[in-house]
């Protein structure tokens, strides 16, 4: 089955551990995070970006494109969603005050990083 935007979000849901409602991090938060990912990932690895019809278009996401009858697609390869994931994650929990979190979050993005020039 293929990735979602929505499968984007819940699977940062889920690694942040806020599942409740109400959340702690709304849902405009997570998607400035997804799109910061992409902006990373387009910088890092431009080529991603490219497909054989052209070029794929950076995304900007917001709340209108979460829960759609035909769901928003991931726009990249599937290799890269948990990339984007560790991303998100990592930068949402940046702001967070508890040391703990820091070393989680810098953990998280160095994964990112990894991911995106192994591939």
């Amino acid at each position: 089955m293929a990735k979602t935007l929505d499968n984007l979000v819940d699977e940062s849901r889920l690694m942040l551990k806020d599942r409740r409602v109400p959340y702690r991090y709304t849902q405009t938060d997570i998607l400035a995070a997804i799109n910061s990912a992409f902006r990373e990932v387009k910088r890092i690895r431009p080529d991603i970006f490219l497909a054989p019809a052209g070029n794929i278009a950076l995304p900007n996401f917001v709340e209108a494109d979460l829960g759609l009858g035909t769901p928003t697609p991931f726009p990249i390869d599937e290799t890269f969603f948990m990339a984007v994931v560790f991303y998100a994650v990592g930068k949402l929990q940046l702001g967070d005050d508890e040391f703990t979190l820091d070393n989680r979050a810098m953990t998280l993005l160095s994964s990112f990083r990894q991911l995106l020039l192994s591939a």
